[in-house]
């Protein structure tokens, strides 16, 4: 298999990995979205507790929060942790990849594809109609109302 294609089937392979990880983080974001109003209200209630300085008024705040985020179905530390996640292998991948055209590989010169034939070669030189970075614009937009599309059918 030529480089080039070699790439984007490991690119797709992780993104595939991931996937998992990515549809939780979407289900998080429209929980979050749909208890809003509820978690906003309690997270009141809990900085006024705070600022009042009552400890009981407080304990019964953070458990109120809690409850909130229990019906929610929501976890905090999930919110956090599955976007971390992602990332290592994301960063890992574009790093991987950069390092490889920059030493560069030999065989990297000979892509495969006539679109790009030396995939070590200066973007401008080898694509002097910027069709890559155009490319993956239209992608990432793509990606972008396919969320957005998931998003709100999970709301409803």
């Amino acid at each position: 298999m030529p480089w080039f294609w070699t790439i984007v089937v490991g690119t797709a392979f992780w993104r595939i990995v991931v996937l998992p990880l990515t549809l939780k983080g979407t289900q998080n974001t429209a929980r979050v979205i749909r208890h809003g109003p509820a978690l906003e209200a309690a997270k009141t209630r809990l900085n006024a507790a705070i600022k009042e300085g009552n400890v009981a008024y407080k304990t019964a705040a953070v458990q109120g929060l809690s409850d909130t985020y229990a019906k929610a179905r929501i976890t905090p530390s999930s919110m956090v942790l599955v976007p971390l996640a992602q990332l290592p292998i994301a960063f890992g991948l574009f790093l991987g990849i950069k390092k490889m055209c920059e030493f560069p590989v030999e065989q990297l010169k000979y892509s495969g594809i006539d679109l790009l034939p030396d995939l070590t070669a200066i973007t401008s030189v080898a694509d002097p109609y910027y069709i890559m970075p155009i490319l993956a614009t239209v992608a990432l937009n793509i990606q972008i109302m396919v969320c957005s599309t998931i998003r709100l059918s999970l709301l409803r």
